[in-house]
């Protein structure tokens, strides 16, 4: 994980960089960092473990880098995504470096680095960072930094456009999106991205965030009422279909979405992301809870 988390990023609105302008910290990050580690069967407990290992280790190298993990519910069961969030190329650049430095000027910093490193290549069949860009006319009232910090899960749907016809899919986004604030799509939230380098050309990642499944079985429910809605805004039936030929061609082949749950152990948020929802970015340890309800209470009756 150690090379791939430095140059990556901390995920919709967890800006980790005090670069980023006030304004901007309720906005998705400019430059979107990947990386996809696929892991060995039978492992996923030991590589949580080492992964958890990496976090404690950055955070004494360098506490600002931030970065979100994600672990499988839905897609391949074996990969787990790390994310992180750069205003800029430059800024990755210089965190990168940051943190480097760090590890050079502190041998027992570095030594327990080049340890846990040899433990997660054990622990991995592959591992492929992607570097993104922010599209906002492809994305969709997306997500405050609130509603990342208290989500639980995220979808994350992957498409590939064919050379030549990216244009036309973002003349596609602009009418869906066109559509959707006609019909009030108060249910729709994304984030959209672009693949710049590491990923085939024309690859875009959409995010959404949800904090419970219960609201998959809401969007089950409501499916039929809010297509209807959509179709009427975009013009009607046979605009609809006219659409859906038009998205068979333009894209290399169907849109693939997968579901993961935020994984707290594996993830080091920033200070701003963990204070939008403390009980669960940090908890109270449970001894201690557990303790002040026993003193409360006073020592048990004897038998």
């Amino acid at each position: 994980m150690r090379r791939t988390i430095l140059p990556f990023l901390g995920l919709l609105a967890a800006a980790p960089v005090p670069a980023l302008a006030q304004a901007a910290e309720d906005a998705p990050p400019p430059v979107l960092v990947m990386n996809r580690e696929q892991v060995k069967p039978g492992k996923m407990s030991a590589h949580e473990k080492v992964s958890t290992a990496y976090t404690a280790l950055f955070v004494k190298a360098n506490p600002e880098t931030n970065w979100l993990g994600l672990t499988p519910i839905a897609g391949d069961d074996n990969v787990v995504l790390y994310l992180v969030g750069y205003p800029s190329f430059a800024a990755a650049e210089a965190e990168h470096n940051k943190v480097e430095a760090a590890l050079a000027q502190n041998a027992a910093l570095k030594t327990e680095m080049e340890r846990l490193d040899g433990q997660s290549g054990d622990l991995r069949n592959s591992s492929q960072t992607a570097w993104f860009v922010y599209r906002p006319n492809l994305s969709y009232h997306p997500p405050k930094m609130a509603e990342v910090a208290k989500s639980r899960l995220v979808n994350i749907t992957t498409v590939r456009v064919k050379p030549g016809r990216v244009p036309d899919y973002l003349d596609y986004f602009k009418g869906l999106n066109a559509a959707r604030e006609k019909a009030g799509a108060s249910w729709v939230s994304t984030a959209a991205y672009q693949s710049s380098v590491g990923a085939p050309g024309g690859t875009f990642v959409i995010f959404s965030f949800s904090k419970s499944m219960s609201e998959m079985d809401e969007a089950n429910a409501k499916a039929d009422e809010r297509q209807k809605a959509i179709d009427t805004a975009l013009g009607g039936d046979q605009v609809v279909k006219m659409r859906r030929e038009l998205i068979s061609e333009i894209l290399v082949e169907p849109s693939t979405t997968n579901l993961y749950a935020i994984n707290r152990a594996e993830s080091h948020p920033s200070a701003q992301l963990a204070a939008a929802d403390p009980d669960f970015w940090s908890p109270k340890p449970a001894t201690t809870k557990a303790l002040a309800t026993a003193k409360k209470e006073g020592p048990a009756p004897k038998p």
